[in-house]
């Protein structure tokens, strides 16, 4: 990380503080019921930006019991930087999500990600442990065009041995990226029975989750997302998207933040040096398509609420 990265990252810290505040003079102290640190790595940043937000969140808010934080880290910053996650602790996270995707080196090296190899692995749980989260998930991803079922069977046989308290799956989606050209070399039944060795492996080890659900937890009770999806799929709850292209969502609108698709700082620094809220686009949705939405979100947990469903439209779903 050059001089230049740092002052744009200072930069832009400086931005989200101040979205943050515009927010909170147009909101006041509203409920807060989950709150996650993420969208690329945040734990890039320096820890005391990190603490910072936290201390500006919580004066802001109305802090729910018992809401539980989450904060997105990699391999390689987890096991360099210990100060980071003892800082991330002492600001008040409980959750920490690490991004493995796979373990085969070609495949790292098309993610960009090569820097964050199994080396790193050990090392960084330790050091997540030895800061004091009991609440650890781990990020995998199948689906990769040159990647077999061998393979793939590898990387979770790995994840397994890291001892999380959750393992994500994600399946990969080639559209929009840079690597899109090579999603014709995978087929559906390839996918297919990668999806379905990890579901059998992860249930032999003591992993559960509903039919449909991609996150997979060994805790009774706890479905192993943070609070805050949790609260968003299954109860359909508002949320405040803050930074560079977030989202937001309310009862009958959702918006976009500036930088949404070109993920260009320039706009959404200049709506907040303008001292307006850094919105791209708003829309407000008929009552059919809330209801849509809600039902769609549900399927990331695989299945709806109809208590929930109920009382957030006044209508059974039925």
């Amino acid at each position: 990380v050059g001089k230049e990265d740092s002052q744009r990252t200072a930069a832009y810290m400086g931005k989200l503080f101040h979205e943050l505040d515009l927010y909170a003079e147009l909101l006041g102290a509203r409920r807060l019921c989950g709150f996650d640190i993420g969208g690329g790595t945040p734990s890039f940043v320096e820890a005391d930006f990190i603490a910072r937000l936290m201390q500006r969140v919580k004066a802001h808010f109305d802090w729910e019991e018992g809401n539980r934080v989450s904060i997105e880290t990699t391999p390689r910053i987890a096991a360099a930087e210990p100060e980071k996650l003892q800082a991330y602790k002492a600001a008040g996270i409980d959750r920490i999500s690490m991004g493995i995707q796979v373990i085969q080196p070609d495949l790292l090296k098309i993610l960009n990600r090569d820097s964050n190899g199994v080396e790193h692995h050990f090392q960084a749980v330790e050091n997540i442990r030895s800061a004091g989260f009991d609440d650890f998930n781990v990020d995998l991803m199948y689906g990769f065009a040159g990647q077999s079922l061998d393979s793939w069977q590898a990387t979770l046989e790995h994840a397994l041995r890291l001892d999380p308290e959750a393992i994500t799956l994600y399946r990969m989606r080639y559209k929009l990226t840079r690597i899109s050209d090579q999603a014709h070399r995978v087929t559906l039944p390839e996918v297919r029975a990668q999806a379905s060795w990890a579901k059998r492996r992860l249930a032999q080890a003591g992993y559960a989750a509903n039919p449909g659900k991609n996150t997979f937890s060994r805790v009774p009770g706890n479905c192993g997302t943070s609070d805050y999806i949790r609260r968003r799929v299954v109860d359909g709850m508002p949320y405040l998207g803050l930074g560079l292209g977030a989202q937001t969502f309310t009862h009958t609108t959702i918006s976009y933040n500036d930088g949404a698709v070109a993920k260009n700082l320039l706009p959404y620094f200049r709506s907040l040096e303008a001292g307006r809220l850094p919105l791209q686009d708003l829309y407000e949705l008929p009552l059919a398509h809330m209801m849509a939405k809600m039902i769609c979100v549900s399927f990331y947990f695989g299945e709806i609420d109809r208590c929930a469903f109920a009382s957030k439209f006044g209508l059974t779903l039925e």
